[in-house]
């Protein structure tokens, strides 16, 4: 395996592209797939024929094993050297990036496409679509009868960390404020207004305690993509080039209730992603300036950052709270608006938490802009928090 020094900056993300977020009934996941990917090609400014390694996400609503090949051949692409559907789900973002870099250094190939897209909100129910649950298309034979679903799932562990450390409903309830004024500058999200108040959330209707309404994510359209390319070649394309500092992941018990401990074992395995990512990066989280991250619900925003060293244990509800985690605030996060305004979109869930970071550090955020962005941290995981990616970003080296 190459040494870390050896990948540090040499790949770039040399463009992205999204797909529209929010309800868009007249489109299908093949069309928010090929969407994101055609506006990735665009940006970066390549010729779709440069194209060679292509990882995809796959879809919650269609069963497709061959996600990949059925993509290159509806974007046109007769001949490529590497394929993957991953079905990585929210963790892909990041994983993926991991898998593209690593095929890239092993000289797999020269440019990789990398998309995730779906259109969860409005295929559900179509003809021939998969009718299950959130949870029910991971384990149908253990979970359907019983019925729980992620918002009960995750309930779980966030309210073992409350009564670990000590947290409150209205510490979490500032990750949803922030999100929704992040997704009020965003023209792209699925809910951009009204703002709202931690009165708001802690007024919204109980989901499942300790998560109410306004504490839980969106299911929406949507989705992004991105193109992954040596230095050299970034170098010679349009856009700002944005290097892959580090990369890193970890994989656990797939069921919450294998998990020997509600506060360690995730703790450890976002620790594990986080540090393999700042370690070859030769950064701290101090030096972040941006981050993304997984926000399905409002009480794991805290859990990552504290696990990923931004704050010390137990400090994270305290640490998103005051809007520290805003706009203008110390440490920025999910400045579009996360999976709790922007949207969340199936099997693409997280992809423009990574979108997002590129275009902050390219200058590009508009209204949204981080001043001085220059190092940002993405981590994503999927489902059950089994699946976890990091990545650490830049535009310098």
């Amino acid at each position: 395996m190459a040494a870390p020094a050896d990948i540090r900056g040499r790949w770039c993300i040399a463009g992205i592209g999204e797909a529209p977020s929010g309800v868009v009934p007249d489109s299908d996941q093949w069309e928010m797939n090929l969407l994101a990917a055609k506006r990735a090609i665009e940006d970066a400014g390549i010729a779709k024929s440069e194209i060679d390694i292509v990882i995809t996400t796959g879809t919650m609503v269609y069963n497709r094993p061959r996600h990949h090949v059925q993509l290159c051949e509806q974007l046109g692409l007769p001949l490529t050297t590497y394929t993957e559907n991953s079905a990585m789900g929210g963790a892909a973002p990041t994983a993926n990036l991991r898998h593209a870099v690593a095929a890239l250094h092993a000289g797999m190939g020269k440019v990789a496409l990398v998309v995730g897209a779906d259109y969860v909100r409005s295929g559900r129910g179509r003809q021939g679509a998969i009718e299950a649950g959130p949870a029910e298309y991971h384990n149908a034979e253990f979970e359907v009868p019983y019925g729980p679903y992620m918002a009960t799932l995750y309930a779980l562990v966030c309210r073992r960390w409350m009564h670990e450390f000590g947290w409150t409903s209205e510490q979490l309830a500032a990750v949803a404020v922030a999100a929704r004024r992040h997704a009020s500058m965003h023209p792209g999200a699925h809910i951009r207004e009204p703002l709202i108040t931690k009165e708001d959330v802690l007024a919204s209707r109980m989901v499942c305690s300790p998560f109410r309404l306004l504490d839980c994510s969106l299911f929406s359209d949507g989705g992004a993509a991105y193109v992954v390319t040596s230095a050299e070649r970034a170098a010679d394309l349009p856009r700002r080039p944005v290097y892959v500092l580090g990369v890193g992941g970890a994989y656990s018990y797939y069921y919450f209730e294998k998990w020997p401990d509600l506060v360690e074992t995730p703790r450890e395995i976002i620790h594990t992603a986080a540090s393999q990512a700042f370690g070859m990066a030769g950064l701290k989280p101090t030096d972040v300036d941006v981050v993304g991250v997984a926000d399905m619900f409002t009480g794991v925003v805290p859990v990552a950052l504290e696990s990923a060293g931004f704050c010390g244990r137990g400090e994270g509800a305290s640490f998103v709270d005051g809007g520290r985690i805003e706009i203008g605030g110390e440490l920025p996060v999910n400045t579009h608006g996360g999976n709790l305004s922007y949207g969340l979109p199936g099997m693409g869930a997280q992809f423009v938490h990574l979108t997002e970071c590129v275009k902050q550090l390219r200058g590009e955020a508009e209204k949204r802009q981080v001043a001085g962005a220059r190092i940002a941290y993405i981590h994503n995981w999927s489902g059950n928090m089994s699946q976890h990616g990091s990545a650490v970003l830049s535009t310098e080296v």
